[in-house]
């Protein structure tokens, strides 16, 4: 093995080192003795993006001056950040550490073969994941099927008396449901898996192709001690280490009858330092060394004009594409990161204080370094849910539960995406719980009130509907004019009354152009908006049918095609 050795450590060091050792009971004159330490990783804290991980080792030693050598620490550690601590029988001062930076031929090392494993065994991994998603896709193709099937009945052919028994009906639409939810919700999990699986394939892939380059640089850790009196000393090396990282993840279960929400806080950990932990003790932190079922969101519509532009096609022509003018951008405030599942029952300890919150998980973890995430339970609780409902049926023809809750667990929500599950009756008796989609949370104070989306209320029926769509002025005019009648029904078919907004929009023109005039409602808003969004409190009785009528007219220059606006 051939070495290009440079050396952090400075000349006064060393002249430290010479005095403290010279003048040291029982010391020897002359080279210090070298000895070996080897270490493993006992703890780390994982922060964001990197964490501080603490090998420890023990050795024997007798009086005099003694360099322990130690190679076990990885090349990409900050080392800056190193702290040498020791404790043990022995009397022995720590004069200082040098850091060397070493070069060898690793295409051949136990390292590499052990890559190479770990590759083949990912790939494999991953082909096995692609099997199970089409596997998958083939039995939704089914699904699908099986709910035309009883549709596709020609006019003339008699149906079975049987088909039309509601009970029989209602069982094949909780079956596709169900069979529908759970394979969407495997699908996925899946493809997540994969993306985890190929992103630990690059990453190995980059490692390889780095070794297979040539040669790589590796660290040596010098630590200079004068010991007084012979004894076992054991060596602390704490060192801070990007390439690893953690994320919260949520499971939500919903009861409608108890209204309240049971929460599951998860988190899913990875590191790809080029080490493995094995036996770790870890912490979560949230502190930095250094610095489906939620609706959809309805946006104003801006009218603007669309201009004539051109693309080139695969062949090489060049085709006309209509090109939309820059309009006001309108960002969602609800936008968020992150994922959800379940989790291995580890549940951790937590400690939060005003500046960050630790998770201290009292198993010990194993966890090889690019291989598969683990999962593990942070804490969990129940909290009671404050229920209001929210709909826009222009984009969506449902209405949605939003849960208001305060954070009871004790320790931070970081923003993260939660699997939202809502328990209903099983035919047996008993409760289940049904998977109705995912949803972005944001990041909340321990005793913080929380909003939670938390799926669809089935007892409610809404419709948006264009009934009629009239040019109240052609081409040829000074003005086109095209005039919208949209209806809006809503049902209430649960036992009780209902308190809903609904949310609509009228079009807003950005250009003196364009107007938009005589807009009219059946049922005045309770809030109009600049931006052309209007709102209505409902509060339908039990099985009230509410119906809002909505119209509005657009005009704009007659020579102008309908076609050059982003008309709805």
């Amino acid at each position: 093995m051939s070495f290009s050795i440079v050396r952090y450590v400075s000349s006064i060091l060393i002249l430290l080192f010479l005095i403290t050792t010279a003048a040291a009971p029982g010391a020897v004159a002359g080279k210090p003795k070298e000895t070996e330490l080897k270490t493993t990783i006992i703890s780390a804290t994982i922060y964001k993006g990197q964490s501080q991980v603490t090998r420890t080792g023990t050795l024997s030693l007798k009086s005099g001056q003694v360099r322990i050598l130690c190679d076990d620490l990885p090349y990409s550690f900050d080392t800056s950040s190193l702290q040498v601590e020791g404790h043990g029988s022995a009397k022995v001062s720590i004069v200082g550490t040098d850091v060397i930076r070493m070069q060898e031929d690793l295409a051949e090392t136990p390292r590499f073969t052990e890559l190479m494993k770990k590759l083949d065994a990912l790939e494999t991994r991953r082909d096995s994941i692609g099997i199970e998603i089409n596997a998958l896709q083939v039995r939704l193709q089914f699904v699908e099927q099986l709910g035309r099937l009883p549709m596709q009945q020609k006019p003339s052919e008699e149906f079975p008396a049987e088909i039309f028994q509601v009970e029989g009906w209602k069982a094949l639409m909780d079956f596709l449901h169900n069979e529908r939810t759970g394979a969407d919700a495997q699908v996925y999990a899946l493809n997540k898996k994969k993306r985890e699986v190929e992103g630990n394939i690059s990453w190995i892939k980059r490692e390889l192709g780095i070794m297979k380059g040539g040669t790589r640089s590796g660290n040596r850790v010098a630590i200079a001690c004068a010991v007084e009196s012979a004894g076992d000393l054991t060596l602390d090396l704490t060192y801070i280490i990007r390439g690893t990282n953690w994320v919260p993840e949520y499971r939500i279960s919903f009861d409608p009858e108890e209204k309240q929400v049971s929460l599951v806080y998860n988190a899913r950990i990875q590191q790809t330092t080029g080490e493995d932990w094995k036996g770790v003790d870890v912490t979560l932190s949230t502190a930095a060394p250094h610095a489906g079922a939620a609706p959809p969101k309805l946006l104003p519509h801006y009218l603007s004009k669309l201009t004539m532009g051109y693309k080139r096609s695969p062949t090489g022509q060049l085709e006309e594409q209509l090109v939309g003018r820059t309009a006001p951008a309108v960002a969602d405030a609800e936008a968020l990161h992150v994922r959800g599942g379940r989790a291995d029952h580890i549940e951790a300890q937590v400690a939060s204080s005003e500046f960050a919150a630790s998770f201290l998980v009292p198993a010990r973890v194993d966890l090889e370094s690019g291989a598969d995430s683990k999962r593990i339970r942070i804490t969990e609780g129940t909290m009671p849910a404050e229920l209001s409902l929210y709909t826009a049926p222009r984009l969506r023809d449902d209405v949605f539960v939003k849960g208001l809750v305060t954070n009871l667990l004790g320790a931070p929500i970081l923003a993260g995406e939660a699997e939202v599950y809502i328990y209903s009756d099983a035919p047996g008796g008993g409760k289940s719980s049904t998977f109705v989609g995912r949803q972005q949370v944001f990041t909340f104070a321990d005793g913080q009130e929380f909003p939670l989306h938390l799926g669809v209320d089935q007892n409610i029926k809404i419709t948006h509907k264009l009934e009629k769509r009239e040019h109240v002025e052609k081409e040829g005019k000074k003005w086109k004019k095209i005039r919208y009648h949209y209806l809006v029904t809503l049902e209430n078919f649960k036992k009780e009354a209902a308190e809903i907004v609904l949310q609509d929009r009228i079009p807003v023109s950005t250009m003196k152009e364009v107007k938009v005039e005589k807009v009219d409602f059946s049922l005045k808003p309770d809030e109009k908006r600049e931006d052309g969004i209007v709102t209505w409190n409902l509060k339908p009785a039990a099985g009230e049918k509410v119906e809002i009528r909505i119209s509005y007219t657009i005009a704009f220059p007659g020579e102008w095609p309908e076609h050059s606006l982003n008309l709805e």
